[in-house]
C-alpha cells in the first residue's frame, strides 16, 4: 500500500506542483478582491 502511495505521488508530483501553484494563485486573488471590497467570486 505504501508503496503505491509513494509510485502515485512521484508519478503526478508535477501536476501536484501546478494544481498547487494553481490554487494559490486564485487564493491571492480572492483575498485580493475582498481587501478591495468585491463581493462576486475572483472580482468577476
Amino acid at each position: 500500500m505504501a508503496t503505491n502511495v509513494l509510485y502515485g505521488a512521484r508519478q503526478s508530483s508535477l501536476l501536484d506542483r501546478v494544481f498547487a501553484s494553481v490554487v494559490a494563485f486564485l487564493n491571492n486573488v480572492a483575498e485580493i478582491n475582498r481587501r478591495n471590497g468585491a463581493v462576486a467570486p475572483f472580482g468577476l
